[in-house]
């Protein structure tokens, strides 16, 4: 500032919160003033002004007066601002997950920034880590950092998910040599390792993959666990390997005295009297209205020979044999009869109603083969001269016969203690030989080995074959294996 034609003394007064200095090292108060000596002429000089210190944050503005002299008063617009000091927060992530924003964040003392922590798949937040004089930080995966009075380190930290509980769910009963799939699921679902391992408590009963196959082996039950490999948690279910009931139906060879039971009907290959080799058996639990060709009639089965005895064995679930009711022939559990219906080109009638007359079977007509005109036709049944006859679509003729299901009976081994006993067949028919094979446990022997028939009570003979084979004949009924073992006697 400067004046001229001055008459006395200046005042240089600040407005609120500001101080002013004429030499830039004495500072009047806040609002205060500093007085210029002045008379006549003064020339150029400067005015320091400044915030006052102690202020809050904030913007603050006023005007600087100048006044005496006998001059006009002369006012000087000032305006400042007021912020905290400030100081730098690292904000890192610990082990599964992430932050926003991450490193080195410049913040002002008491001022806030939001921090958003992310778990990582398999990971749940778990807290919040702060260092620094007088910072802090409030909240879970949205955190409120308040910044101190020094720099200041925040962290995420992350728990991984571990595995509490698991369920297995799947069919607990299967067959030997057939299997059923198991499934685990884990809880909770986020874990990050669900890895299971399949064991099962007796490999002799059932055996199970990597992935939950288990695959039977022999009757009885035994436990599947699945394991958590990360946690340890596990489950269990039982599996039962059920007895695997199989039908024998062996060829006839002569007329039936009865017509009565449960029967195949065999396509068997050219050859008239093979000794094995593949047939096709027509099956009649849902018989086609009209059509022996149709594919939910035929399976392929094997023909064994057994001291010249032509046999077809099917397993329970698969045995789907048509019966013989009264000398009429119905597909098996249907009420369905299969008749001719008297048209030789599609000659096959399932009906609920009985054909009516009096039908037989002769042995000697199951082999036959319909021409009429050069055109051979398909299977079919036909009416003729009080019987049914078969007839082939092939002009070579392959012989159509009856097998007949033979009675089949069970063999049930009872669980020993120190050693087991199995036997080579689970169901059987009578008069077949059975092989029983004997396990004694490390440092046991067999103490006693009994066959029982089961309808009369009675103990049946067995011979022994060696120190760990023993066979016995089928009676015609079921039978139970029990055997007790003790320890290896020492001979004197």
């Amino acid at each position: 500032m400067s004046g001229l034609n001055l008459t006395g003394d200046l005042t240089v007064t600040a407005p609120s919160n500001y101080q002013v200095s004429l030499d830039n090292s004495t500072w009047s108060t806040a609002g205060g003033s500093q007085t210029i000596t002045a008379s006549g002429t003064l020339t150029a000089t400067t005015v320091y002004v400044r915030l006052a210190s102690g202020l809050s944050k904030g913007s603050y503005s006023g005007d600087v007066t100048i006044a005496g002299g006998g001059a006009t008063n002369k006012t000087v617009a000032v305006s400042g601002s007021v912020t905290n000091p400030t100081h730098t927060v690292t904000i890192s992530a610990g082990s599964g997950g992430s932050v926003s924003p991450s490193g080195a964040q410049t913040v002002e003392e008491g001022e806030t920034l939001t921090i958003t922590a992310t778990a990582n798949t398999g990971y749940s937040f778990s807290s919040w880590t702060v260092s620094g004089t007088g910072s802090s930080i409030t909240g879970t995966t949205t955190g409120t950092f308040t910044m101190g009075t020094a720099n200041a380190n925040v962290t995420a930290n992350f728990n991984e998910i571990f595995v509490t509980s698991i369920a297995i769910s799947g069919t607990t009963t299967v067959k030997p040599e057939r299997t059923t799939q198991l499934t685990a699921t884990c809880t909770p679902s986020d874990a990050l390792n669900q890895e299971i391992t399949w064991s099962t408590s007796n490999a002799g009963v059932a055996t199970v993959s990597s992935t939950g196959l288990v695959t039977g082996v022999a009757a009885g039950t035994c436990t599947i666990t699945a394991t958590n490999t990360r946690s340890g948690v596990s489950e269990t279910i039982d599996i039962t390997v059920q007895n695997v009931v199989r039908y024998r139906y062996k060829r006839m060879t002569a007329d039936d005295t009865t017509w009565e039971g449960d029967y195949l009907i065999v396509i068997e290959s050219n050859s008239t009297t093979p000794s094995s080799g593949t047939a096709i058996v027509f099956m009649g639990s849902n018989p086609s209205e009209s059509n022996t060709e149709n594919t939910s009639w035929k399976k392929n089965v094997e023909i064994t020979n057994e001291s010249s005895s032509y046999i077809i064995t099917l397993e329970d679930s698969d045995d789907d044999a048509l019966t013989i009711d009264n000398g009429k022939i119905k597909g098996k559990g249907s009420s369905k009869y299969i008749y001719y219906n008297g048209t030789s080109s599609n000659g096959l009638t399932a009906n609920t109603t009985a054909p009516s007359g009096t039908y037989s079977f002769a042995y000697n007509s199951i082999t036959y083969v319909y021409t009429s005109g050069g055109t051979n036709y398909n299977w079919y049944l036909r009416n003729n001269s009080d019987r049914f006859r078969f007839y082939s679509g092939s002009s070579t003729g392959s012989p159509i016969r009856f097998y007949k299901r033979e009675l089949s009976y069970t063999v049930t081994c009872n669980t020993a203690t120190n050693g087991s006993v199995s036997s080579n067949k689970s169901s059987a028919s009578s008069g077949e030989t059975i092989t029983l094979t004997i396990t004694p446990s490390s440092g046991y022997e067999l103490n006693a080995l009994t066959v029982t028939n089961s309808s009369t009570s009675t103990t049946i003979t067995t011979t022994k074959v060696n120190e760990t084979t023993y066979t016995f004949d089928m009676p015609a009924a079921n039978v139970t294996v029990s055997a007790t073992f003790q320890t290896v006697q020492t001979k004197d």
